[in-house]
């Protein structure tokens, strides 16, 4: 598994698991948290070399983090978590292992259609609405921030799932949203 990281990945590995250490030492993070960010590493390497193996790491990173987010009441982490993310992570692990090339054990990218691709960004442009309202029902944290990421992390799941060229734009820009909600409290002092 880890034989076939160029260097640059292994690097990246490396420096990431030490920043994610020191983080985790200046905050005092719990160890669930720790084993979070260290997994979210290996789930970024391994999605974009197209490995099916991510899933696994996927499996019991979104695990923790679904723990995590429940004891921090952002209630639109666990349900895009428990209600999306494993389900399409399931659905992804047997399209991925259907339409891997057995010889590199990778994936093919595919190119969607205009047709398909405004079908994928107007279902969550729509569905955000539901998101909006749903999350302001049930006293989520940072409502409008939880609404755009659960919209773009939904399409970041979707294009990875059929192994889209835009998963990686789509992970990107759900993370900077996330990441909103994790930066603000500790702004605010609550290293919590």
């Amino acid at each position: 598994m880890f034989k076939d990281l160029n260097r640059f990945e292994k690097w990246y590995l490396i420096i990431g698991i030490t920043i994610n250490l020191i983080i985790s030492w200046y905050t005092k993070s719990a160890f669930l948290a720790i084993v979070n960010g260290i997994l979210s590493l290996f789930v970024g390497v391994y999605n974009a070399k197209g490995k099916v193996v991510v899933f696994y790491f996927t499996i019991v990173e979104t695990l923790a983090y679904i723990i995590i987010s429940y004891q921090q009441r952002y209630y639109s982490e666990v349900f895009i978590n428990v209600c999306i993310h494993m389900p399409i992570t399931i659905w992804s692990i047997i399209n991925w292992s259907r339409n891997q090339n057995k010889k590199t054990e990778t994936i093919t990218v595919v190119t969607q259609t205009r047709k398909q691709l405004m079908m994928a960004v107007g279902s969550q442009v729509l569905l955000s609405f539901v998101y909006y309202y749903f999350f302001k029902m049930v006293g989520n944290e940072m409502l409008l921030v939880s609404t755009i990421n659960m919209a773009l992390t939904i399409l970041a799941l979707y294009f990875n799932a059929i192994m889209s060229e835009y998963t990686f734009v789509c992970f990107l820009a759900s993370a900077a949203f996330k990441s909103t909600l994790w930066i603000a409290p500790i702004l605010k002092g609550d290293l919590s």
